[in-house]
Formats: C-alpha cells, sequence, structure tokens
C-alpha cells in the first residue's frame, strides 16, 4: 500500500463528494461568495452528479450521470512558481481543458472545484479567470462548498445555460499562495512543491495531457535537483518521467500522457534548498500555540484560588449545627421560599405548590377520562386561607394559575400558553428571603479598587494577546481555552463586586428545618412510627388513628415532591387511602385511588409543570499534515491543488 501524508493508508477524495451549483448565468465578480454548502457523500463512484436546468435537482439518477457522459480531448496545465513580499510561495496556475460535448442536448459546461487550502496553509485563492482560448470571457460562478472528506472548496460552475456540443475550450487561469513549504520540519529541512495536475477526481477520460512547472530565474538557484511524479488511481506510487529544461533563465519542468483512463491522479514534485520559501503561519508552530497551556493552567489556578477565596468569604453563615426530624412544615416556608433556601430542580417546586393547593383543598387534579395521562386543575377556593408566609406564597402561585379566580374553573396546564408560562415565571421569593432576613448580602469590606484595577490588566492584556494572535495566526484550541481562562477569572472579579445574598443565621436554621423535614420523609415506615411515638406535647400523633396519619402524610407530600421522595410516599399515602377513605383533592378516571395511579399523577403533574414554564420562552483543512514527496511517502493525488472537475 501506498503511504499517505498524515495517514497509514491514502484517503481519497471522492469526486461524488460534490454538490451541484446552480446552473444560472454569472460573470466574473468576487471570490467571496454568497452561498456556501456542503458536499453531499454519493454512493456513485467517479460520479460528480450536477443539476440540469435552472433549478434542476441532485440525485443519483441516470438522467443526472448523463451529464459525464463525455470526455476531454486534451488538458493542459501550465504553473508558475513565485513567492509573496514575504518569501511564500504562490502559484499563476493556467489550466486549458477542451471538453468534448456530445451533440445531443446534455451539457452546458464543466464544474471545477479548487481545494482552499494545501497541508493546513491556506491557498488564498484569487484572480480567477475563464475564457475560450481566444480571450473571449466565458461566464461562470463561484460558491464556497465543503467536501465530504471535510476539506473546503471554491467551486467554479463554468458557462452559460445554453447547451454545448462538440469540442468546447475553458481556459480557467487563478492564482494562489503558500503551495511550497517544508511539509514537516521535524524530519526534514528541505523545501518541496508536491502539486497534484489531477486530483483522481475527474470522472472523464482524458486523450492527451501535459503540465509544466515554471521556477523562475530568481528561485531557480534554489532547486536542489530533485524532482519526480507519479500518475495512476488515487494513492498509487507508480512514478513516471520529469523532463527538465531551460528557458530564459527559468527553469521548466514538464510531464506528458495520453490515453488517461476516469479520475486518475496526476502529482508532481520538486525539491528545493532549505529557506527557499518563508513557511506559513500554523498556529500549532507559533509561541502561542505551543504554550498557550500554559496559560490556560495558569488561568485555571487564579480562577481556582479567586473562587475559592469568594467561596470562603461569602460562605452561608451557620445554624445550630443540629438537623432535627421534623414532621410539621414550617408555616412561613412556602415551597417556593424553600428553593431560595435549599437547592432543589426548578421544576419541582410548581409541582410542589401545586400538591400543597390541593391537600389543602384550594383546588383539585383531575384525571382526564379519555386522556388518562393527562391531568387538569380545578379551582374550588378563590384565595388560600392564612395569613402566614407559606399561605401569601401559595395564593400568588393560585393567582398564577388562575386568574380569573372563579371557583369551577378548569387549568389544562397546557403547554402553548405562553401567558401562564410568563405569569409562573415571574414568581420569585428572592425578595421574601431577604425581608424575612433569611439572606443577606456580606459587608463590603474588600478592596475594590485593586479588584478593579487587576480585573481591567487582565482584560487589556487579553485583548492584546489575542491581536497579536490573530496576526500570528495562533488562534488554535488551547489558545483559546486560554482564553476561556482569561475570561473565568475577569467573570469572577467581576462577580467579586457583586456578592450574593448569603444565608443568615436565621435562614440557616430554617435550612436546617428544611433539612429535618427531608430527613423525616426519607425515614423507612416503622422509624417513622416509632419517632411519631416518641414526640410529646401538643404535636403528639397518635400512631394509631389512621385520620391522624392521613394528616401527617398529606401535610407532606408537597415537601416530599420538593425533595424528590414522591414516589415512596405515594405508596404509603395510598395505604392511607384504602382505609381512610378516597381522598378529596384527586379524582382519577375511575373515582379509585391507588399507590400506581397516586405516582402517574405527580409524575404526569411535574411534566406538565415543566411545560407550563417552558411555554414563557417557545414563541482538511485544519491541521499541518506531516509527510513528503520523496522518501517513500509520495502518491499521486498526495499533493495540494488537484480538487475535482466535471459536466454540468
Amino acid at each position: 500500500m501506498p503511504a499517505s501524508l498524515s495517514d497509514p493508508s491514502p484517503r481519497r477524495l471522492d469526486p461524488a463528494a460534490t454538490v451541484t451549483p446552480s446552473a444560472r448565468v454569472a460573470t466574473v465578480v468576487s471570490m467571496r461568495p454568497t452561498k456556501r454548502r456542503r458536499l453531499p457523500l454519493l454512493v456513485l463512484p467517479a460520479v460528480v452528479l450536477t443539476a440540469v436546468g435552472l433549478g434542476g435537482s441532485v440525485g443519483a439518477t441516470p438522467a443526472a450521470a448523463d451529464v459525464e457522459d463525455f470526455h476531454y480531448s486534451d488538458l493542459d496545465v501550465g504553473i508558475t512558481l513565485g513567492t509573496t513580499d514575504d518569501g511564500r510561495a504562490t502559484a499563476e496556475v493556467v489550466e486549458d481543458w477542451t471538453a468534448v460535448f456530445p451533440e445531443t442536448d446534455q451539457n452546458r459546461g464543466i464544474v471545477r472545484g479548487l481545494p482552499q487550502s494545501y497541508k493546513g496553509a491556506p491557498l488564498n485563492t484569487s484572480d480567477i479567470e475563464v475564457t475560450d482560448g481566444e480571450g473571449t470571457e466565458v461566464p461562470f460562478e463561484v460558491d464556497d462548498q465543503e467536501g465530504a472528506d471535510e476539506q473546503e472548496y471554491t467551486v467554479l460552475t463554468i458557462d452559460d445555460d445554453t447547451f454545448k456540443h462538440g469540442a468546447t475550450r475553458y481556459v480557467i487561469s487563478y492564482r494562489m499562495e503558500n503551495v511550497a513549504f517544508n511539509p514537516d520540519p521535524s524530519t526534514q529541512t528541505e523545501d518541496e512543491f508536491y502539486w497534484d495536475i489531477l486530483g483522481g477526481a475527474t470522472p472523464q477520460r482524458i486523450d492527451r495531457a501535459s503540465g509544466t512547472v515554471t521556477v523562475p530565474s530568481a528561485l531557480a538557484p534554489g532547486l536542489d535537483g530533485r524532482s519526480t511524479c507519479f500518475i495512476g488511481a488515487y494513492g498509487d506510487d507508480s512514478r513516471c518521467d520529469v523532463d527538465r529544461s531551460e528557458s530564459g533563465g527559468a527553469t521548466v519542468f514538464s510531464v506528458a500522457a495520453t490515453d488517461l483512463a476516469p479520475d486518475t491522479a496526476w502529482s508532481i514534485v520538486l525539491g528545493f534548498n532549505e529557506g527557499t520559501f518563508t513557511r506559513p503561519h500554523f498556529p500549532e508552530e507559533t509561541t502561542l500555540g505551543r504554550f498557550g497551556w500554559i496559560g490556560l493552567l495558569g488561568a485555571s489556578a487564579l480562577a481556582l484560588v479567586v473562587g475559592l477565596f469568594a467561596r470562603a468569604r461569602w460562605k452561608d453563615e451557620d445554624g445550630r449545627g443540629v438537623v432535627v426530624a421534623q414532621y410539621v412544615p414550617d408555616p412561613e416556608v412556602s415551597p417556593r421560599l424553600a428553593a431560595e433556601i435549599v437547592t432543589v430542580p426548578a421544576q419541582r417546586v410548581l409541582t410542589a405548590e401545586i400538591l400543597a393547593l390541593a391537600v389543602s383543598g384550594v383546588i383539585r387534579i383531575v384525571q382526564s377520562p379519555t386522556k388518562k395521562k393527562s391531568m387538569h386543575l380545578e379551582l374550588l377556593q378563590t384565595h388560600v386561607e392564612g395569613d402566614t408566609e407559606a399561605a401569601r406564597s401559595l395564593d400568588r402561585t393560585l393567582g398564577a394559575l388562575f386568574p380569573a379566580r372563579t371557583p369551577g374553573n378548569v387549568n389544562t396546564m397546557s403547554s402553548s400558553d405562553q401567558k401562564q408560562g410568563t405569569r409562573l415565571s415571574e414568581l420569585s421569593e428572592t425578595s421574601a428571603a431577604t425581608r424575612l432576613g433569611l439572606r443577606a448580602k456580606p459587608a463590603d469590606r474588600r478592596p475594590r479598587h485593586v479588584i478593579l484595577a487587576l480585573a481591567a490588566l487582565l482584560a487589556v492584556g487579553g485583548v492584546a494577546a489575542l491581536v497579536v494572535a490573530v496576526v500570528l495566526g495562533a488562534v488554535t484550541p488551547t489558545f483559546l481555552l486560554a482564553g476561556v481562562g482569561l475570561a473565568a477569572v475577569l467573570i469572577v472579579l467581576l462577580v467579586l463586586q457583586l456578592p450574593p445574598a448569603r444565608l443568615t443565621r436565621a435562614g440557616a436554621e430554617k435550612k436546617e428545618y428544611l433539612e429535618g423535614l427531608e430527613e423525616f420523609i426519607e425515614l423507612a415506615e416503622k422509624d417513622r412510627i416509632a419517632y411519631l411515638q416518641s414526640v410529646s406535647g401538643v404535636d403528639r400523633v397518635d400512631v394509631g388513628d389512621d385520620a391522624q396519619m392521613l394528616r401527617v402524610t398529606e401535610r407532606l407530600l408537597p415537601w416530599a415532591a420538593l425533595f424528590g421522595q414522591e414516589k415512596s410516599w405515594m405508596a404509603e399515602l395510598a395505604v392511607r387511602y384504602d382505609s381512610v377513605g378516597q381522598p378529596g383533592w384527586f379524582q382519577g378516571s375511575d373515582g379509585t385511588v391507588n399507590a400506581v395511579l397516586l405516582a402517574t399523577m405527580v409524575s404526569r403533574l411535574s411534566s406538565q409543570s415543566s411545560s407550563s414554564l417552558a411555554a414563557a420562552s417557545s414563541g482538511s483543512g485544519g491541521g499541518v499534515s506531516g509527510g513528503s514527496g520523496f522518501g517513500g511517502g509520495g502518491f499521486a493525488g498526495g499533493g495540494g491543488g488537484g480538487g475535482f472537475s466535471g459536466g454540468r
């Protein structure tokens, strides 16, 4: 198997991996077209599928494949090497194609695809012109397209919309940069020009072909005497002859071939002394590209230190330090206010509130008789009774669910009700937590001017580094990661200027109370009974009284849902209903209640709650590849240029 430039086995540029450019008439306008498409990979080998007619479709059909049924009588490719002002290699390319189209109305012209990069270096294709060989301009369109090989191409759709017959000549000229350099400084020192005259993606036979590379007198001293060429199927390492001649001080290398089969790949390689050409800027080879990870580590370490510092300064105050199991909810804490004290998923809050409204008799949850998995809410009372903070919080939620507050109204919790979603999303107990003294911002004793100065210094330094990186072409993944780390530091420093409201001692004690509720809910049933038996005073519960045990269990249902324990809690609740009677706050489709139905109800209710809340917002050119055309690493189609061509 022939060796690849970057892989153990060569990867063929599938000529079928092209998209049909539009057949509209265009003039030579710009090298930055507005359209950009990905070239689909089709299974037809050696076929460039193109559209037929205005708005023609692309597909693996005989009609689309017919546009490839012609041949080229002649192909002459002339390349003249040069350099940019900073010494990077350039190529002035002239391709002279003579297509022989059938006399039937089949073809409107040809398609030519030019790669946009070579071994990771941009080719910066410019000065594209197409003529008929007699000096008359031929119209064409330019598209930027991505191939299935993940390489970017400049695709030319050549000629107007009329059918062409017989021999038709197209002379395509263009200029490229970064065409020659040392492909792998880690293994060699010499520069080389390794170029594809044909990339192995031309699905027509070519009767006669030639290629010339002209090295002007200014560059000729850099030639090191090495030259070779490869021809055959893509990946073939069969060599061919290269003729060398002198012309007016320039050195000309020539290759020629006849009867080339479809999809022939043909490459020429010339060796140059070290330093003949300036190597393009590869991000991975710059100082920032090599050592950007150091900046990433440094920035991340600094962000970690600052974050730990902020956490130490802004941590919640301590409570009593003891969590005691609780079976009576705090009358001043609603599920929504609890979410400001302990961390719970947002969707659980609304579910817990709906259950709290239901078990208190304010609303009823009804299972749809036709859609068993659908639940709706029915309003029973216009307001939540009580003068506690929890009652007022639940009443605000009731108003968001039933704005009219008319008994008998039904709320289906529709995911398309954006107004309801907005009302629910606007509910917040943040101000209540502050007003009740449960949260407060820490006293500001930080040297604010020092922190702001440090943030400004990092911001200026980051912008300067970005400018330098862009100029040097060093915007690598590691550099970007370093930038992310720097941004993290800046964010942390700015956040230091906006300390969050931390839990006060009173808030910490409320948190411990909530943790006590969760602890009681998590206890096994026998442990809960044992605990209730140990309670004395007015809060004592007769564990032998099913009605009292039901009240305890129902009262904690919203909190079980808030803490994610609703399934086990529902199973116990169902047992209580079997002995006491069916609940008034939930109505099943068949009038009965069991553990499975209750669990399904809460699960569906949670899903519908999430939907209601969501309704408010519904409305190849990358790396540097190694490898050389010499030393056993070359093969046909393994160089730069080449691309693809075909009919349209």
